[in-house]
């Protein structure tokens, strides 16, 4: 029986070696906004899945988060989540881990209990009989929440830093419920020292609970002291500033336009951060500005307890204004909005830029020997429509004066004859049939020029005039505040029957 059970203890021994491969400590150091950022939302996921009672995605989501970020408190939770799953072994490979990784816990020697109790109830567990049939396998059934005492086990990460960095730190649990405030230099009844001799920074893997936490007076720089409350499964961060010997929070910023640059308490200052960041801020009364280009500045004040996360989202409303980006083919542009004129430019040039009010206005443009464009155009808040003219070259009428000039001249000569014709005693009768056939001759050119001249004064090959409206585009850093700028120029133009050279000074 004895030698049974240590070979069954063995074989699960040697599974655990070669399944469960071991995860190496980690050396403390100051976190970055992003990795606390990071480590709060693998956090809260894992938490969210461990209180829907999905045990086994909530140690893979706290297993994952460990190797991203090996904090302490992610792997304590991955092996009570694979306890919770019933996973034994898998439970007692992360308790064991936890233990390596943080041999000064507080709970190490709670720790090293339970693990001993899984052992235990693991070299319980009957082999299943060699010759017992195969039973149909059970229907998986939908997981069960966890219970408010089964969510108080989940551990909480506490990062707690300090400015400089190396400051003693002790760290006090509430044990008594009633228990007074801590005072530094009182007895405090009813509070339990369980941590004292580590060094900033450190990150902590804490219960539900109270706590008091105190930097020591360090170097030239006095005592830092704070309470913290904590909830299961949350990322609390600390950080003091010893020169101030205070505390500060965790300010995270978003909005609806990610890059926003975001100032804190002088926005003439360079940006604190950008969305969607955030970071540690002193304690206290803020404000805070968001700005990106097209939009309105969003501007809030902001209170920040320390220990406690703050976050702002901040919903950006564009502003009431756009801008034409105008470019052409043709030589000189005339530009005239809601029938006023505006400005002239090369429209080979660099395009011209107008600032309009958001909505629809005419537009009009006009070059000489070019057919001139008339419509309306849709100026989009807080955006630029690039507006590219084809402006046509005009038809020549050459043809229909021409035959408009014959036109007449022939109508003239038939009427010339025509009274010619009747003084019979002038001329004799050969000339007067001359006269007759003469007059319906250059009647009928007449009407035959005069039909050509219409024809050539309504006829016209080209199209006409349009614009192209590319997709309205954001602006650009600093595109708001450009202006325009006085310029020179020369330049050449041609078109499908004509040509020529443009120059002009641009205000």
């Amino acid at each position: 029986m004895i030698h049974s059970l240590l070979g069954r203890l063995l074989t699960l021994a040697l599974f655990a070696a070669l399944f469960f491969q071991p995860i190496v400590a980690h050396a403390d150091k100051p976190a970055s906004p992003a990795a606390v950022d990071e480590a709060r939302k693998r956090m809260e996921k894992g938490q969210s899945l461990f209180a829907q009672g999905r045990y086994q995605e909530a140690m893979v989501e706290f297993e994952e988060a460990w190797k991203a970020q090996p904090y302490g408190a992610f792997l304590y939770n991955a092996a009570l989540a694979a306890e919770k799953s019933g996973d034994k072994a898998r439970a007692i490979a992360r308790y064991n881990e936890f233990i390596a990784s943080d041999p000064d816990s507080p709970y190490s020697e709670q720790i090293r209990k339970k693990v001993k109790e899984l052992e235990e109830a693991l070299a319980k567990v009957p082999p299943p009989a060699p010759d017992k049939p195969k039973t149909k396998e059970p229907q998986p059934t939908a997981p069960v929440p966890a219970d408010e005492a089964t969510l108080a086990e989940v551990r909480s990460l506490v990062l707690v830093e300090s400015q400089p960095v190396g400051a003693p730190l002790s760290i006090y649990e509430r044990v008594v419920a009633t228990a007074a405030p801590f005072r530094h230099d009182g007895e405090n009844p009813g509070w339990k020292q369980i941590m004292s001799g580590e060094r900033t920074p450190k990150d902590l893997s804490l219960k539900v609970g109270y706590y008091h936490v105190v930097i020591e007076p360090f170097q030239d720089f006095k005592r830092s002291e704070t309470d913290i409350n904590l909830a299961p499964g949350h990322v609390y961060t600390f950080k003091a500033n010893l020169s101030q010997g205070e505390f500060m929070a965790f300010l995270r910023v978003k909005s609806n336009v990610e890059g926003a640059k975001v100032y804190l308490d002088d926005p003439k200052s360079t940006p604190w951060t950008r969305t969607p960041k955030g970071g540690l801020v002193n304690q206290g009364e803020h404000e805070l500005w968001v700005e990106a280009p097209g939009y309105k500045t969003f501007h809030t004040r902001v209170s920040a307890k320390h220990g406690e996360t703050v976050e702002i989202e901040a919903r950006l409303q564009r502003v009431n204004y756009g801008y034409l980006v105008i470019s052409g083919n043709a030589g000189e542009i005339e530009i005239e909005i809601n029938n006023k004129p505006y400005a002239s430019f090369l429209g080979r040039g660099d395009p011209v830029r107008v600032k309009l009010p958001a909505g629809k206005h005419s537009l009009w443009l006009d070059a000489d020997g070019r057919k001139a464009f008339e419509g309306d155009i849709e100026v989009p808040r807080g955006q630029t429509q690039i507006v590219k003219a084809r402006l046509m070259d005009i038809y020549s009428r050459d043809k229909a004066v021409v035959f408009g000039i014959l036109s007449a001249g022939a109508g003239i000569g038939g009427l010339v004859m025509h009274l010619e014709h009747d003084n019979t005693n002038k001329y004799d009768p050969g000339i007067i049939d001359l006269f007759t056939y003469g007059r319906w001759a250059l009647w009928g050119l007449s009407v035959a020029c005069g039909g050509l001249s219409i024809f050539f004064g309504i006829y016209d090959p080209y199209p006409e005039s349009v614009v192209k409206l590319d997709k309205p585009r954001d602006f650009n850093e600093g595109e708001d505040d450009q202006k325009t700028l006085k310029s020179g120029y020369i330049a050449p133009w041609f078109g499908p029957g004509s040509g020529g050279a443009a120059a002009g000074f641009r205000f």
